[in-house]
């Protein structure tokens, strides 16, 4: 899924893909709030930023404070580090962003700094041992490519994923302290895989009712979960 070696603060953060961008909330009632940051943006709205393109690169967002200003990102922000990183906080003015990674960042408990992420075409957590709440990621509504969460021992709850309505794949793999997945309660449509494994603490009647509800293009597997 990834591959990345640990660095300095911010010190992996680079812009690789374009994105494509427009989409509306796809949960039971959304906020006027939530409509408004997944809808395609105003073109006269000068409070927008979009930074860098496909082949821009950034060496250390800390250093340069390249990212903190940008709400657009039309490419990846891979972020790993090897302990400093406790949240997503120089990424707080982000709106919409080709793809969002974050590997082995191991201080980071929160996704604070998240709150007006609406749109990405991948967002991933992979191997964060003390991360324990995504709350931060309720504006998000759409994530095109794909949704990943592997690794995280000490997540019990999806809660702040509520408002994603569909998505590309969808992979949970090897989160312990994972004991449902009702904060995917308004997840419609899942156009390719759905992958569920190795989460010990999720009973599999949950799994099968939540797989069940939902829209599937692709394969499904489910293994090794409560």
């Amino acid at each position: 899924m990834l591959a990345s070696r640990g660095s300095a603060s911010w010190r992996s953060l680079s812009l690789l893909l374009l994105c494509s961008c427009a989409a509306a909330c796809a949960s039971e009632s959304p906020s006027a709030d939530a409509l408004r940051q997944c809808l395609v943006d105003d073109p006269s709205d000068r409070s927008t930023m979009s930074c860098g393109t496909a082949e821009s690169s950034y060496i250390s967002a800390y250093e340069q404070e390249a990212l903190s200003q940008c709400t657009h990102v039309p490419g990846r922000i891979h972020v790993s580090d090897e302990g400093t990183i406790v949240d997503a906080a120089q990424l707080s003015a982000l709106r919409r962003v080709g793809s969002l990674t974050f590997f082995r960042n191991e201080a980071m408990t929160s996704v604070d700094g998240l709150e007006q992420l609406s749109v990405a075409d991948t967002l991933g957590f992979n191997n964060l041992r003390a991360l324990d709440d995504l709350g931060a990621l309720s504006g998000l509504c759409e994530v095109t490519d794909e949704l990943y969460v592997i690794g995280l021992p000490e997540l019990t709850s999806l809660e702040g994923l509520h408002n994603v309505g569909s998505v590309g794949n969808l992979v949970l793999v090897g989160n312990a302290g994972l004991r449902d997945l009702d904060g995917l309660r308004g997840l419609q449509r899942v156009a390719g895989d759905v992958q569920i494994e190795g989460n010990t603490a999720l009973p599999a009647a949950e799994i099968e009712a939540f797989v069940a509800a939902l829209e599937v293009g692709g394969e499904i597997t489910i293994a090794d979960n409560g």
